[in-house]
This record gives C-alpha cells, structure tokens and sequence, in this order.
C-alpha cells in the first residue's frame, strides 16, 4: 500500500510537470504562420481594442480629459478603417488567387482528358 501510495505521488506532479510539453509537441503542426499579413493585421487590431479599453478606463476616472479622449477615439479610427481596408485587399487578393486556381486546375483536368483520348486511340 505505502510503495502504490509513493507511486502515485510521484507520477501527478510529473504528469502535471510533462502535461505541458507534451501538449505543445502536439500543436507545433498546427501553428500559424506569426509572420503572415493576417498575424499581424490582428495584432494591430487587439492593440486598438486595448488602447480604447485603456482610454475609456483612464477617462471615466478622471485621469484623461475629454478632449484628449476624442483624440485618441478618432486616431484609432482611422488605424481601424486602415486595418479595414488591409483586410478587404487581403480578402480581393485571396479570392483572385483561389480563383485564378481554380482556373488552373481546369486546364489541367482538360489536358488530362485531352491526353487520355489521345493516348486511347493510339493503343
């Protein structure tokens, strides 16, 4: 009973210890790409979100004026209509590319049936 009850003892911690690298050995595959224009897109939009959050704390205690609110209010809404606007491009461009993927992808099958009729007549 006392060497099981060691035993136990032992094991939790370890698993709590191990628990989470074992976890990010898992996840490594499915990790994006922190470098893409997307990443960084949404980190600049997490930083508007929190620097309104912030003025809008700072200001309902007293420590912001309301002109200096106003201030920062409109010049994160232009840096969100920027993010915006990145976003929609970014949005254009993947539809343009998938499209023009897909138009590929066509030529390819219709080569691929072009030839096997080819190569059927001459067997």
């Amino acid at each position: 009973m006392l060497v099981i009850l060691a035993v136990i003892i032992t094991i939790v911690p370890a698993l709590i210890v191990l628990y989470p690298l074992i976890k990010r050995l898992g996840l490594t595959e499915l990790m994006k790409d922190e470098s893409s224009i997307t990443a960084e897109l949404n980190r600049r939009w997490d930083s508007i979100v929190a620097g309104l959050k912030t003025a809008e704390l700072e200001m309902s205690i007293g420590n912001l004026s309301k002109d200096d609110y106003i201030w920062i209010k409109e010049t994160y809404a232009q840096e969100t209509a920027q993010i915006i606007q990145a976003m929609e491009l970014q949005d254009e461009e993947e539809q343009e590319l998938m499209a023009s993927l897909e138009k590929e992808i066509r030529k390819a099958k219709q080569l691929g049936s072009i030839q096997q009729v080819d190569g059927g007549d001459k067997i």
